[in-house]
């Protein structure tokens, strides 16, 4: 398997290689509301972008399994707790001597 993900990788490096030399050509870029004027290469802004991109729907990914992370610590904790009052209750039975009456 990670043979597989580090070929993968290796691919993706490549073809982002590839494309950055081919696309070397200035762009400007233009922040509407703003008075910033960038003259980029075609291949740092569709990088960055990418980039951005990958980012905001990791954290949103992380944001939306937050809610899964939490419900699992709760559910832990009752488990816990129904174990420790099993074991409370088999002990004083134990101590009870055990037996049916």
């Amino acid at each position: 398997m990670r043979l597989v993900v580090r070929l993968l990788a290796i691919a993706c490096a490549l073809a982002a290689i590839a494309f950055a030399l081919a696309n070397r050509a200035p762009v400007t870029v233009s922040l509407a509301p703003l008075p910033v004027r960038m003259d980029l290469p075609v291949y740092l802004l569709v990088l960055a972008s990418l980039a951005v991109g990958v980012l905001a729907g990791g954290t949103a990914s992380w944001i939306v399994a937050g809610r899964r992370r939490r419900a699992e610590r709760s559910a832990r904790r009752q488990l816990a707790a129904a174990e420790r009052a099993l074991t409370d209750a088999r002990t004083r039975r134990a101590g009870d001597g055990g037996g049916l009456a």
